[in-house]
């Protein structure tokens, strides 16, 4: 079945509507559902089965059939500040890491970031919060990943609270991110209710003066191994060794 999410407000007693534009043009004239077609729901916390009875023009109605207790989000609260890379390779980080599980997205412009912050980019932001919904949808989700506005390393790099906080840096050569998992993991199930904040470089990597920013707010750098990850892959496998350490 396709998952659709909606806003609390929007799921009311036995019955739902979809005012989505996105997702009602889904329903009608990609998927093609009709009256009788059954869908996945989900308000953010609970997840729901309903039947689709009324597809209007701008609004899809239906009945609740079920509540679902399946939860599929991580054990483990993953933010992942990513430098700002060239092109629309943040979009496609953005899909992956809601495909993944990530809970939290910071675009973050940096030193070496070949991109610099202009008037569209709220718009950018927008088109990013749609990737993340749609990605959230398709992998079945029970919350859509947060994406953050685009903004300074500096001043995100404030912002964010974890009980562990990493940045990956390529000429880190004592501590490994194995090496930092499994001294945090070592497999005690108490450790894999956490949070974990990630920081990736753009294209060119982190700069010393971001390093020293970051360490002083109590990142610890690590290596992702010897080979050098390009940006869009290295924040991806990271999240893919931490979910495996914490979540399985």
């Amino acid at each position: 079945m396709n998952k659709f999410f909606v806003e609390k407000s929007f799921v009311v007693g036995s019955g739902f509507e979809i005012l989505n534009p996105e997702d009602v043009h889904h329903i009608v004239h990609v998927l093609r559902l009709i009256a009788g077609s059954r869908i996945l729901l989900s308000d953010g916390k609970n997840e729901y089965e309903g039947v689709i009875e009324d597809i209007g023009g701008e609004v899809v109605k239906g009945k609740i059939t079920d509540l679902n207790r399946s939860f599929r989000e991580r054990k483990v609260e993953l933010s992942l500040i990513q430098g700002i890379p060239k092109a629309k390779k943040i979009e496609f980080i953005v899909e992956k890491a809601a495909e993944l599980g990530v809970m939290k997205v910071f675009p973050a412009f940096m030193d070496r970031s070949i991109v610099k912050p202009t008037n569209k980019d709220d718009e950018k932001h927008d088109r990013l919060l749609k990737k993340a919904l749609s990605a959230c949808e398709q992998s079945k989700r029970n919350r859509v990943m947060r994406v953050g506005k685009l903004r300074e390393f500096k001043d995100i790099i404030l912002d964010i609270d974890a009980d562990i906080k990493l940045i990956a840096y390529e000429n880190e050569e004592g501590n490994t991110l194995k090496d930092v998992l499994s001294e945090y993991g070592n497999g005690n199930d108490a450790c894999k209710a956490m949070s974990i904040a990630l920081v990736i470089g753009p294209e060119g990597g982190i700069t010393d003066s971001e390093l020293s920013i970051a360490s002083a707010n109590g990142y610890k750098p690590v290596s992702l191994g010897g080979s050098i990850l390009r940006t869009e892959t290295a924040g991806l496998v990271a999240a893919s060794m931490i979910f495996y350490e914490f979540d399985l």
